[in-house]
């Protein structure tokens, strides 16, 4: 596994932001133009000490879950954030978290409405907020506690680790929190801050939309209808 975070900073002062990245050695393309946009961002914010991006790469030996668990780890932000490789994020990303955190030290996460795309078309509205205890469709929006990719505060994060496998982590780790309540205080933006690019089609999610009462009724949170079962690969929902 490849870490690109240099061992001699471990031990230095805590900062305000975590952002972690897991990726592949296919995908570096993809996270090396995430990092660049990153890092313009944590530049033209003048938050160089406030802000670090750890990534965690291989080939495939590691599951995606357990290279969440090693960059929670490694993070020394006061809040951690996941984004994954091949989604985007707003151009006032880390200028919006960074101010809301300074605003309000006291929370526990940061709530924000994202756009969900799927194979790129049919874009729709996604809200993560400690109002929403489930994963669930509705009013139009995708309704969503707040997750990997919500800015959340380290020393919470830190209690759940991610199941250490390579389908669903995300989920899993989320409800757990959720069910829970260890997230109680919250500052929501209304900026769309999160590009979502789920490889799914839209048919198959139509689909998953429409029996979300009955899945939910007979404990089926995950769209292929399993609790949590480890995948052969590490593919995107």
């Amino acid at each position: 596994m490849i870490d690109w975070r240099d061992p001699a900073v471990t031990e230095q002062t805590e900062c305000l932001l975590s952002i972690l990245v897991p990726t592949l050695e296919s995908r570096r393309p993809l996270c090396d133009a995430l990092q660049q946009d990153l890092e313009r961002q944590i530049s033209q914010s003048a938050c160089d000490d406030e802000v670090e991006i750890l990534l965690s790469c291989d080939n495939g030996q590691a599951s995606i879950g357990a290279k969440r668990n090693q960059l929670i780890r490694q993070a020394r932000g006061r809040f951690v954030v996941f984004i994954d490789d091949d989604d985007r994020v707003s151009r006032h990303y880390v200028e919006k978290i960074i101010q809301a955190i300074r605003n309000d030290p006291d929370i526990d996460c940061v709530g924000f409405t994202g756009e969900i795309t799927f194979r790129g078309k049919h874009p729709r509205k996604m809200q993560h907020s400690i109002n929403h205890r489930e994963w669930q469709h509705g009013n139009g929006m995708y309704l969503r506690p707040p997750c990997h990719i919500t800015p959340i505060r380290r020393e919470i994060a830190m209690r759940y680790s991610f199941a250490e496998v390579d389908f669903a982590e995300d989920m899993d780790w989320t409800l757990r929190m959720s069910r829970d309540r260890a997230l109680q205080r919250e500052v929501i933006l209304d900026d769309v801050l999160y590009f979502y690019r789920c490889r799914r089609s839209y048919v198959y999610q139509w689909l998953v939309d429409r029996t979300q009462t009955l899945r939910h009724a007979l404990g089926l949170r995950y769209a292929d209808g399993n609790r949590i079962r480890k995948k052969p690969v590490w593919r995107r929902r």
